[in-house]
């Protein structure tokens, strides 16, 4: 699984080093909630933050799944999580 998650990070910062334009940012941070939104299943956890900057900018600031499994309560971007 840790494996699975360097690949991923790697993936994830060549498509947010690649942005250039505000629709070609929009379609890929539509393709990367997709894949955040699966990988909690393949990742086997409840939820997760994400923040993409490039620059001083962010591109990406989103919460997916919830914060606890079981529970309701989701994951926003001001969720803090234990590392």
């Amino acid at each position: 699984m840790k494996l699975l998650f360097k690949y991923s990070l790697i993936i994830i910062m060549a498509l947010a080093a690649t942005l250039k334009s505000a629709a070609q940012e929009s379609q890929i941070t539509d393709k990367l909630d997709k894949y955040f939104s699966e990988a909690l299943d393949k990742w086997k956890v409840p939820g997760m933050a994400i923040a993409i900057t490039i620059d001083d900018r962010i591109v990406l600031l989103r919460g997916y799944g919830v914060k606890e499994a079981g529970r309701s309560g989701k994951v926003d971007e001001n969720t803090s999580f234990a590392v």
